[in-house]
Protein backbone atom coordinates (compact mmCIF):
# COMPACT_ATOMS: atom_id res chain seq x y z
CA UNK A 1 0.00 0.00 0.00
CA UNK A 2 1.19 3.33 -1.01
CA UNK A 3 1.63 5.38 2.17
CA UNK A 4 0.66 8.74 -0.28
CA UNK A 5 -2.86 7.13 -0.94
CA UNK A 6 -3.51 6.73 2.88
CA UNK A 7 -2.12 10.47 4.08
CA UNK A 8 -3.96 12.71 1.81
CA UNK A 9 -5.14 16.13 2.82
CA UNK A 10 -9.10 14.64 3.32
CA UNK A 11 -8.14 11.31 4.41
CA UNK A 12 -6.62 12.78 7.45
CA UNK A 13 -9.52 15.45 8.19
CA UNK A 14 -11.37 12.68 7.69
CA UNK A 15 -9.77 10.41 10.57
CA UNK A 16 -9.88 13.51 13.05
CA UNK A 17 -13.83 14.06 11.55
CA UNK A 18 -14.69 10.31 12.82
CA UNK A 19 -12.87 10.41 15.87
CA UNK A 20 -14.97 12.64 17.23
CA UNK A 21 -17.96 11.17 16.34
CA UNK A 22 -19.34 9.03 14.47
CA UNK A 23 -20.36 9.98 11.00
CA UNK A 24 -22.56 9.05 7.71
CA UNK A 25 -20.87 9.69 4.11
CA UNK A 26 -23.36 12.17 3.67
CA UNK A 27 -22.28 13.99 6.96
CA UNK A 28 -18.49 13.72 6.51
CA UNK A 29 -18.63 15.08 2.81
CA UNK A 30 -20.80 18.20 4.21
CA UNK A 31 -18.57 18.89 7.05
CA UNK A 32 -15.61 18.86 5.19
CA UNK A 33 -16.65 20.49 2.16
CA UNK A 34 -15.66 17.66 -0.26
CA UNK A 35 -18.18 15.38 -2.51
CA UNK A 36 -19.63 12.22 -1.18
CA UNK A 37 -17.53 10.24 -3.67
CA UNK A 38 -14.45 11.93 -1.99
CA UNK A 39 -15.82 10.76 1.71
CA UNK A 40 -16.95 7.57 0.28
CA UNK A 41 -13.03 6.90 -1.28
CA UNK A 42 -11.56 7.13 2.15
CA UNK A 43 -14.01 5.43 4.11
CA UNK A 44 -13.82 2.13 1.73
CA UNK A 45 -9.82 2.74 2.08
CA UNK A 46 -10.07 2.96 5.80
CA UNK A 47 -12.69 -0.39 5.70
CA UNK A 48 -10.12 -1.98 3.52
CA UNK A 49 -7.48 -1.46 6.30
CA UNK A 50 -9.42 -2.11 9.24
CA UNK A 51 -8.99 1.67 10.43
CA UNK A 52 -13.06 2.13 10.87
CA UNK A 53 -16.46 0.52 11.92
CA UNK A 54 -19.59 0.20 10.48
CA UNK A 55 -23.17 0.26 12.08
CA UNK A 56 -25.96 -0.43 9.81
CA UNK A 57 -28.85 1.94 11.13
CA UNK A 58 -32.10 2.26 9.22
CA UNK A 59 -31.10 2.63 5.47
CA UNK A 60 -27.75 4.81 6.67
CA UNK A 61 -24.13 2.95 7.45
CA UNK A 62 -22.48 4.83 10.14
CA UNK A 63 -18.49 5.30 10.42
CA UNK A 64 -16.26 5.86 13.91
CA UNK A 65 -12.75 4.59 14.03
CA UNK A 66 -11.83 0.82 14.95
CA UNK A 67 -9.90 1.86 18.57
CA UNK A 68 -8.87 -1.83 18.75
CA UNK A 69 -6.73 -1.83 15.62
CA UNK A 70 -2.94 -1.22 16.99
CA UNK A 71 -1.68 0.28 13.43
CA UNK A 72 -4.52 2.87 13.57
CA UNK A 73 -3.33 3.85 16.98
CA UNK A 74 0.28 4.09 16.20
CA UNK A 75 -1.11 6.20 13.18
CA UNK A 76 -3.59 8.74 14.93
CA UNK A 77 -0.33 9.14 17.72
CA UNK A 78 2.29 10.03 14.87
CA UNK A 79 -0.54 12.98 13.25
CA UNK A 80 -1.53 14.16 16.78
CA UNK A 81 -5.15 12.81 16.65
CA UNK A 82 -6.38 11.73 19.95
CA UNK A 83 -9.44 9.89 20.29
Amino acid sequence: MDLSKIFTKKNIATLELISKEQNHIRDISSKLKCSSGTAHKAISLFKKLGFTNEIKEKNKKIYSLNTKNQILKKILSLINITN
